[in-house]
């Protein structure tokens, strides 16, 4: 399977749960909390991003997968964001905001 396909889809997928995540909301809560936890929540996730980055870069710099580095990056991050947002609308819609 081609790798540039993959990377559409990985794209294509965290842009649908970036959509999911602002689009669906709470209807009755306040827009300023609601906001508010909606930038933590990102805040949080690229603080995850960066942790995991600087982890994987740590354990495979200077290994034999020196060249996979940046694909493999690219679909971790994407992969974080795509389960931080997911867990974030869950948290938001279902627990704090019923």
């Amino acid at each position: 399977m081609d790798t540039g396909f993959i990377f559409v889809a990985m794209v294509a997928f965290v842009a649908v749960m970036v959509w999911a995540f602002f689009t669906f909301g709470p209807d009755f809560a306040d827009k300023k909390t609601v906001s508010v936890f909606n930038y933590t929540i990102l805040g949080v996730i690229g603080m995850l991003c960066i942790a995991v980055s600087f982890k994987a870069y740590v354990y495979l710099s200077g290994s034999d997968y020196d060249y996979f580095m940046p694909t493999f990056m690219f679909f971790l991050n994407m992969s974080v964001i795509a389960v931080g947002l997911l867990v974030g609308l869950v948290i938001r819609n279902f627990i704090i905001f019923k």
